[in-house]
């Protein structure tokens, strides 16, 4: 199954822009008879392999339900242990191929735990391999080989290290000095990069950002220090680049797109608009698209700029798109920015759906917060289905869907 990533293509941008009618946003009332809530914790879009038809799985809060390419209902995971003083979290593979479930039952007084259980699950809801820890995970991941996964402790404890994982239990660890930290897995499972922050507790301006490369065993391979503040990290499908947002400081706090080989090396740096960037590279590796700019990975050549109005501060938060790239959606807030303090003051939330050749098919602006869910995992998150005729939302009234996209096929 090949990795949901976002990409405009090189070309013409056209500014005529559709707006499709509220009537095509609507609440996703069931997915073969079962009905959508609030509980529902997120809806996958997967690809058969064959066919090129969307399939799905839903995540609950107690189970996850597998659904085959005719919407019935083929495998189901659940929970198996009926403790109430537990805590369960999902955690999915970047490419979705793999499902990480971690069930945690705690002793009665909620702080000691009495046993821990994490299962790694294929994309048909079969077990590939289940451990059993006693750590307090906070939530762990697979890797995308499904071979491997990485687990962050209770962020109560700051300095904790990740722990790695592998069907044998314990394989290695991450140390890090500070809570402050980002981290992404290569597509094949043999590294981690992860962005680390020291000092500066008292001055910002004292604080140093570091990127570093570990191996999946957590030997470090390379550390280097990029900025003041090192912020997100990705490391391209292809395994040649890893990109990092950093911050620094000029007459005014700036944030930077910087792109290393997988040696170490920067290949280039670009500044950027104000806000923390969000951005993803495509699919091949080749392109990576941030703050409405589409860049060539390996040398930063700017291929094209979407302008939008002086006026609109509009933060992008969530980038996906159909595997043929076809369409592109990009979801965020919208702010005015002080000129006195530069402090953001969220006015609304936005989805926008562009075409491949960068036209602006649909727009839809909705109340401040309405896309932030409230947890780090589902904020913003839209999903758009292989076939591009379908975007679902979650809003803080459950999940809803956007279809029948006007102007376009």
């Amino acid at each position: 199954m090949k990795r949901l990533t976002a990409v405009l293509s090189a070309g013409l941008l056209f500014i005529n822009v559709l707006v499709v009618k509220a009537e095509n946003i609507v609440d996703l009332e069931n997915i073969a008879g079962k009905k959508i809530d609030k509980d529902i914790q997120d809806i996958i879009f997967y690809e058969n392999d064959k066919t090129n038809t969307d399939k799905k799985y839903i995540i609950n809060k107690n189970d996850i339900e597998f659904y085959n390419l005719n919407g019935n209902l083929k495998n189901k995971y659940a929970i198996s242990t009926s403790e109430k003083n537990k805590r369960i979290t999902y955690r999915k593979t970047k490419n979705e191929d793999f499902i990480g479930i971690n069930t945690i039952v705690y002793k009665n007084n909620k702080n000691e735990i009495k046993e821990g259980i994490f299962s790694v699950l294929n994309d048909n809801g079969e077990i590939l391999w289940e451990i059993k820890h006693k750590d307090d995970i906070y939530k762990i991941t697979p890797f995308p080989n499904g071979k491997n996964a990485i687990a962050e402790l209770n962020p109560e404890n700051g300095k904790a290290p990740l722990l790695l994982y592998d069907s044998d239990g314990l394989s290695g660890k991450i140390e890090k000095p500070t809570r402050s930290y980002k981290y992404d897995i290569s597509s094949d499972g043999n590294f981690i990069a992860v962005t680390m922050n020291i000092g500066g507790k008292e001055k910002r301006e004292d604080r140093k950002g570091y990127l570093s490369l570990f191996s999946n065993k957590g030997s470090k391979i390379w550390t280097k220090e990029v900025g003041i503040t090192a912020n997100e990290v990705v490391i391209s499908n292809n395994n040649k680049f890893i990109a990092v947002n950093t911050t620094e400081k000029k007459d005014r706090w700036i944030q930077f797109i910087n792109v290393f080989n997988s040696e170490g090396i920067l290949l280039w740096r670009k500044e950027l608009s104000d806000g923390l960037a969000s951005f993803m590279f495509s699919n091949d590796g080749k392109l990576i698209f941030t703050q409405w700019k589409l860049f060539d990975a390996k040398n930063g050549r700017l291929i094209f700029e979407y302008k939008i109005s002086k006026d609109d501060y509009l933060q992008i938060k969530n980038i996906s798109a159909t595997l043929d790239f076809n369409k592109i959606v990009v979801s965020g807030y919208k702010a005015k920015i002080s000129s006195a303090n530069r402090n953001v003051s969220k006015l609304s939330d936005f989805v926008i759906v562009f075409s491949k050749n960068g036209e602006k098919i649909f727009e839809k602006y909705f109340p401040a917060d309405y896309l932030n869910t409230g947890t780090f995992e589902y904020s913003y998150k839209t999903k758009i289905s292989l076939n591009g005729e379908e975007v679902s939302l979650k809003t803080k009234d459950g999940i809803k869907i956007i279809n029948n996209f006007r102007g376009s096929k």
